[in-house]
């Protein structure tokens, strides 16, 4: 859930404290969350998810199974298992089930006096790691199908990777607007729901391109679904011929490789040779100060067993300058000039 969301349902919390880039923010009710805090301004991030929940006294809920504050900590042990870290000390016990801190649902039971007594073996503290984290990834790119208070159904970098959820709409920017991601991660823009904010298509800046599922129909004439993040979600990007200047200024045509379509995306400062990457591959919007991306009419390509760098793409009706024109596989088209 997102700050807005938790406001909505227990109103303003008492108090935000900073914490290296996180705020953690408490309820009188004994509910504290805590989210990304990237520009320390004791205020989540604009569309930021909580990290995780924490309840304390005087908070008096508990679970359909009866677990809650006060409750034994065998009965915890009972319900999800043998703890896999157990902390002891004469006044402080703490037990996680559940997996790795990273995990959904990973609960921290903490059984602590506050006095220096010592524990009563009942829980006093109970943390749950990404408790409030919506786990619609069901939803399809290209249908309507999250509920109105969540109409975006956007891809993301989650802990397995691409995926899609339900996130809250942040704005109503237009297919070609210059758009923003508050919190710098993909996915969460001010793109009206089926755009994505993708930085491939303007120069320093991003701009809003439609949702597709590559190998589907949802691009226009002369676009193609190029993935995301390698996913099978893409964005509909400009196509373009390998060999050519049909891109707008500032664009380059990439891609054609391995049966990639090609398509224009921002060119770079990165030159012959250069090391270079794509800025994150999935839209990071290049500029002057983080772009890695090739000069135009150069390729980010990684040979077998190297790094990638900028190189010149290559067939039979355009050699290399310098070196051989070597294919990634002996059935592409393009190679790309090795030495």
């Amino acid at each position: 859930m997102t700050m807005a969301e938790v406001k909505s349902v227990l109103g303003e919390p008492t108090n935000c404290d900073d914490f290296s880039g996180s705020v953690s923010c408490q309820w009188a009710v004994g509910v504290s969350l805590d989210f990304v805090d990237t520009n320390h301004d004791k205020l989540p991030d604009l569309g930021a998810e909580s990290e995780f929940l924490t309840v304390s006294r005087p908070f008096d809920g508990a679970t359909a199974s009866g677990l809650g504050l006060g409750v034994s900590m065998r009965c915890f042990a009972e319900t999800y298992g043998e703890p896999v870290s157990l902390n002891l000390s004469s006044s402080f016990t703490s037990a996680s089930f559940g997996g790795d801190q990273s995990s959904f649902g990973r609960i921290s039971v903490d059984d602590f006096s506050g006095t220096g007594e010592a524990p009563d073996g009942r829980a006093d503290s109970i943390t749950v790691f990404q408790a409030l984290v919506p786990r619609l990834k069901t939803c399809r790119i290209t249908a309507a199908d999250c509920p109105a208070e969540r109409p975006r159904c956007a891809l993301t970098l989650g802990l397995n990777g691409a995926e899609t959820s339900c996130k809250p709409s942040l704005g109503t920017k237009a297919e070609g607007e210059v758009c923003t991601r508050p919190t710098d991660e993909a996915g969460i823009d001010d793109c009206a729901p089926g755009l994505y904010c993708s930085g491939e298509t303007a120069p320093l800046a991003k701009q809003c391109r439609r949702y597709c599922e590559v190998g589907g129909a949802a691009c226009g004439a002369g676009e193609a679904c190029a993935p995301i993040y390698g996913s099978p979600v893409g964005r509909c990007l400009t196509t373009c011929p390998v060999f050519g200047t049909t891109c707008p200024a500032g664009l380059s045509c990439t891609g054609g490789l391995e049966s990639e379509t090609a398509t224009c995306v921002a060119v770079g400062p990165k030159g012959l040779g250069e090391p270079c990457d794509m800025c994150l591959g999935g839209g990071q919007a290049c500029t002057p100060a983080n772009s890695d991306r090739c000069q135009a009419d150069l390729q980010c390509i990684r040979p077998a067993g190297g790094n990638f760098v900028c190189s010149q793409v290559c067939d039979s009706a355009h050699p290399c300058k310098a070196g051989s024109c070597t294919k990634i596989e002996a059935s592409d088209a393009y190679g790309f000039c090795s030495p």
